[in-house]
């Protein structure tokens, strides 16, 4: 009986601690669907980039094109959507941006600052 006690009080734990994982995600309160032009900058240099997403209530999916084209960092991008923040990742890199309406801005995860506005 002391078992069953023990695993009954071990999948309690469990649960409590799932629980409290997943209470600290927002939704989304924008919407990133959509083509975005804009640049990165860093300290070596900069280029273009350009997404074009689809977002599904948090869940973002599309395609990434930076360039120049020989940072080979263009592909496939996923990421997800909590309040106005949007983390991607796409070959290579990805980055935090806070959207704005139309804009959206913030850091690559190689420490470059992206720009981007909707299309």
């Amino acid at each position: 009986m002391k078992l069953k006690g023990s695993f009954q009080s071990l999948l309690l734990g469990c649960l409590l601690v799932a629980g409290c994982a997943t209470s600290g995600t927002q939704s989304p309160n924008v919407d990133v669907t959509g083509e975005w032009v804009g640049e990165w900058v860093n300290a070596t240099g900069s280029g273009g980039i350009s997404m074009t997403l689809k977002q599904v209530d948090g869940i973002v999916t599309g395609e990434v094109v930076v360039l120049p084209a020989s940072l080979g960092m263009s592909g496939a991008a996923h990421g997800s959507v909590e309040g106005n923040m949007l983390s991607i990742a796409y070959q290579g890199s990805g980055g935090n941006l806070t959207v704005r309406g139309d804009e959206m801005s913030g850091r690559s995860l190689l420490g470059s600052t992206l720009t981007l506005r909707r299309r």
